[in-house]
C-alpha cells in the first residue's frame, strides 16, 4: 500500500474528516504519519512491532506511544498547518489511524523513506520478519 492508497482508504479518510481535517491537508497529514512511523521505527522497530500486536501494552509501549504523538503532534502544527486542538484531536487518533495501515505497508514506507536499497536485510528486512509475523495471527 503507497501513501496514495493509505490516503484513498475509506476507513482513515473517515476518521480525519470526522476530525474535521479538511481534505485538503489530509495527504499532509497522512506524510507525516509515515515520517513518524519512519522515524520511531528506525530507533526502535520492536516497540512498533509491540504496539500493534493484540497484547495489552506495557508500560514501555505506553511510553513510546506518547513520544510518538507528541511528535506527531509537533509535525502537524508546524509541517501541515494544523491547530494545536486539531492536531491532538488527530495524535488522539493514532492507534485507530494505525489499524488502517497493513504491516507489509509500513516496512514499504519505511523503506520508500530511507530510500534502502533492494536488498533484503537492513532496517526494512528485519521489519518485515517482526510485523510479518503479526500478520499470521
Amino acid at each position: 500500500m503507497d501513501l496514495t492508497s493509505l490516503l484513498n482508504n475509506d476507513s482513515v479518510k473517515g476518521i480525519l474528516s470526522n476530525l474535521g481535517i479538511e481534505e485538503s491537508k489530509q495527504s499532509g497529514v497522512i506524510n507525516q504519519l509515515t515520517e513518524v512511523i519512519h522515524s520511531k521505527a528506525s530507533n526502535n522497530p520492536k516497540e512498533l512491532s509491540s504496539l500493534a500486536s493484540s497484547k495489552p501494552n506495557t508500560s514501555n509501549d505506553n511510553a513510546f506511544q506518547s513520544a510518538m504523538q507528541n511528535d506527531f503532534v509537533k509535525n502537524l502544527v508546524s509541517k501541515v498547518g494544523l491547530s494545536d486542538t486539531q492536531a491532538k484531536s488527530v495524535a488522539g487518533a493514532l492507534p485507530d489511524l494505525m489499524k488502517n495501515i497493513d504491516f507489509n505497508s509500513i516496512t514499504s514506507i519505511i523503506s520508500m523513506l530511507s530510500n534502502s536499497s533492494s536488498k533484503k536485510g537492513g532496517l526494512s528486512g528485519m521489519l518485515g520478519g517482526i510485523l510479518g509475523g503479526f500478520l499470521k495471527k
